[in-house]
């Protein structure tokens, strides 16, 4: 029996996708077009190119296999119509969970986001880390963030009837992988490697959780083998803040120059000034409400995974270290080799 994975050409999926093939499980691979990344290049994957949005197809092609990984969505900042968040993201997970329910499939993991938690600041534990059991924002701070609230609360529905699902919830991941919007952090990697890259946001003692991709990976496939039926875990890392961030890549980068401090009055203009050109049609290059998560603190807590699924993510240094070593040894000139 073969493995279905949702939007298997993106940062996470690919990399599932590639560590069920070397572990010898078939995979059936959903993109929505033909990948140019070189990570799906292995005899256990079929691509299939489709889309989560057409139910039809997508109950056709899960037929035959008798596992899930949902990570497919829309995951940007902007798009010019707000209801794509929702139709992508809540309706795919709709058409996947159904086609999951019809085909018998016996486990079903769903990717979500530790975004959904809100900042620990204004989540009502004040410094505390957030946990699977923090009460969720009354207003998500992005539309995205809804949709992926959305579209838990449809697998719990489907898990409720009888579904075998859960749900994970990856930080800020970075790593080795396609350079995609979902691998941001990595991008500013590869440009702090090139000296395109110098700034860090504000005072940058704004605290977020990095995970390894690695680390995420196997916290997927440990959510599959042991998770119970309508569980959640955050698959975290470490809580750094952007100094402690980038005093790692600088250390690991060989141009070793310093970073400069943005500050946020400046990054909040930038932000307004790229919000006003997307009245014309023009994606803003950063959006206000992505910029002020510059300055909030997102601790949160891997608690229940490492306990529960014996989740142990690696140490942030090694992460860093690793991919700036990945980034150095496939770069052409001042590219990098995507396809790799």
């Amino acid at each position: 029996m073969a493995c279905f994975v949702t939007g298997a050409s993106g940062f996470m999926g690919s990399r599932i996708c590639q560590s069920l093939a070397i572990r010898g499980t078939d995979v059936v691979a959903l993109c929505r077009q033909i990948p140019v990344t070189g990570w799906l290049e292995h005899p256990r994957i079929r691509i299939a190119i489709g889309d989560i949005e057409n139910r039809d197809w997508v109950h056709r092609t899960m037929q035959g296999c008798d596992s899930c990984y949902h990570l497919a969505g829309l995951a940007r900042q902007w798009t010019r119509d707000r209801t794509d968040f929702q139709r992508v993201n809540v309706g795919g997970t709709l058409n996947v969970l159904e086609s999951a329910w019809r085909c018998g499939i016996s486990k079903l993991v769903h990717t979500s986001s530790a975004g959904v938690f809100g900042s620990s600041d204004s989540n009502g534990t004040g410094v505390d880390e957030i946990n699977e059991d923090s009460k969720f924002p009354e207003r998500p701070e992005t539309d995205y963030e809804r949709s992926k609230l959305d579209a838990e609360q449809a697998v719990f529905e489907y898990a409720h009837k009888g579904l075998p699902a859960c749900i994970v919830n990856p930080t800020r991941v970075f790593g080795p992988g396609p350079l995609t919007e979902a691998n941001g952090l990595t991008r500013l990697m590869v440009w702090a490697e090139q000296d395109k890259w110098r700034t860090i946001p504000g005072r940058g003692t704004g605290v977020g959780n990095y995970v390894f991709i690695d680390d995420v990976v196997e916290g997927h496939l440990l959510a599959m083998e042991r998770a119970p039926v309508g569980r959640r875990y955050i698959l975290g890392g470490e809580n750094l803040s952007y100094n402690d961030l980038f005093h790692w890549i600088r250390l690991y980068s060989q141009r070793q120059r310093d970073f400069i401090h943005v500050p946020e009055t400046l990054i909040l203009a930038y932000a307004y000034s790229q919000q006003a050109l997307s009245i014309f049609g023009v994606e803003p290059k950063l959006t206000p409400q992505f910029a002020r998560r510059y300055f909030a603190n997102y601790r949160v807590s891997s608690e229940r995974a490492k306990r529960e699924l014996g989740y142990q993510p690696i140490a942030i240094e090694q992460g860093v270290f690793r991919t700036m070593q990945w980034i150095r040894e496939n770069m052409i000139g001042p590219q990098l080799q995507l396809s790799y």
